[in-house]
């Protein structure tokens, strides 16, 4: 394997850390643009194969369905593409396990309002680009020199299994 070119392991290795830090996405259904908007995405770990979504129950992605999304992260090092399916989510303690001051802030009536909708995102496949670039190759970068042998290890397309 050539220097640059980033495992799939690592690939997602690194897309799980990256939503760690709760990171805001366009998400959206497949079938209805009209609906995409941007939601917080927070995992629960252990599982490594869905992300939850806090939203109201008029939010246009509240159907659930064939969905995707697509996020950067703040320091613009990682970009992801996700697919997969959007399906309300019914289990009440791991509604209130994952419940924060920080969600409660969007609901006037905390944690029993009646407009409260939460969605497990069921992962399917990922696409994830990276841009760890050093230095060196952000002046190459500048000074217009070729760096896509760089960028094209950087990237990979996952099945979430």
């Amino acid at each position: 394997m050539a220097d640059n070119v980033v495992s799939n392991e690592n690939l997602r290795t690194r897309f799980w850390e990256a939503v760690q830090g709760r990171v805001f996405a366009f998400v959206g259904l497949d079938d209805n643009p009209d609906s995409e908007a941007p939601m917080t995405l927070i995992p629960d770990q252990p599982n490594e194969q869905s992300i939850w979504i806090f939203t109201r129950k008029q939010n246009g992605i509240a159907q659930g369905g064939p969905a995707s999304g697509r996020f950067m992260t703040a320091d613009q090092k990682f970009f992801a593409l996700i697919f997969g399916e959007l399906i309300p989510e019914t289990d009440e303690r791991l509604i209130d396990r994952l419940w924060s001051p920080q969600i409660a802030a969007w609901y006037e009536e905390g944690r029993a309002d009646p407009d409260l909708c939460v969605m497990r995102f069921d992962l399917s496949d990922l696409e994830i680009w990276l841009a760890d670039m050093s230095i060196w190759e952000k002046l190459k970068l500048i000074v217009g020199a070729d760096i896509s042998k760089k960028v094209e290890g950087q990237h990979g397309i996952l099945a979430v299994e």
